[in-house]
């Protein structure tokens, strides 16, 4: 499965997206029907298939494999940790593409609350532009420079 997750992880990189996700999906079907859902690799290869449909601007299936991420990073490792951190910056960005502005500075709010610091993220990435002349994001951003 590791070559598998490779392999559709080469497929992203080369933009061919129809390839990663057929991959993506048709071993993540094994994977839960073995019942293994909480497995790191299922939760790579859902972190993998949100970035595939996030690129075919299938925002609302990325949104949905986002919160299994999420929640799979929680029971894993607690709420305080930098990936529960990144996996609610993903979760920001996601909303943020699809234009719920307030629900996205929550999940900003969240991932900095629990750690995230990265401002030059917060600053360019290209998913959070329609956030910035929002005063809350301004704040976020403030937040995010001070030490945790």
């Amino acid at each position: 499965s590791n070559l598998m997750q490779m392999l559709a992880t080469l497929y992203f990189e080369q933009g061919r997206y129809e390839n990663a996700e057929a991959l993506l999906t048709t071993l993540l079907k094994g994977r839960e029907r073995a019942g293994r859902l909480d497995d790191r690799w299922i939760v790579g290869a859902k972190g993998l298939l949100s970035r595939v449909y996030s690129r075919q601007r299938r925002y609302a299936e990325s949104e949905r494999l986002r919160l299994d991420v999420l929640a799979a990073n929680r029971r894993a490792y607690g709420e305080n940790n930098a990936t529960v951190g990144a996996s609610l910056y993903n979760l920001a960005c996601i909303t943020a593409l699809q234009g719920k502005h307030s629900e996205a500075l929550d999940w900003l709010q969240q991932a900095v609350t629990h750690g995230f610091r990265d401002v030059d993220s917060l600053l360019e990435d290209t998913d959070l532009t329609s956030l910035r002349n929002d005063a809350r994001f301004e704040a976020i951003v403030a937040q995010a420079r001070t030490p945790k």
